[in-house]
């Protein structure tokens, strides 16, 4: 869903549990893509799953079979829609780092006095 940006996923067969419930704590506050998660019953034996994004995401599902001690896992890649531009970053971060008019200069006034 696009406005505000989100992913819903209906997933049949499950009721939910308490691992479902806890996966909303889970989310840290400082992720760059993902504002929150909700998860609730939607209907019988229908788990809705809504993550709620920071930016619009281009999401891939996929499952994974077994593996030894993990059942089969459901899995999301999420990918910006819009994906960053490395040198416009690089920029971005070249002209944060040089000091300001008003930093103090040394003495020779090749700079900063630092």
């Amino acid at each position: 869903m696009a406005e505000p940006p989100r992913l819903a996923v209906d997933i049949e067969g499950i009721d939910l549990i308490p691992a479902l419930r806890e996966l909303v704590a889970k989310v840290k506050s400082d992720d760059p893509n993902i504002s929150g998660i909700r998860v609730g019953q939607n209907a019988p034996g229908v788990v809705r799953l809504v993550i709620d994004l920071k930016q619009p995401m281009l999401p891939q599902v996929f499952t994974l079979p077994p593996v030894a001690a993990y059942q089969y896992r459901l899995v999301f890649d999420l990918y910006p829609a819009l994906a960053a531009d490395p040198l416009e970053a690089l920029i971005a971060e070249r002209l944060s780092d040089k000091p300001s008019a008003t930093s103090p200069t040394c003495k020779c006034g090749h700079g900063s006095a630092r």
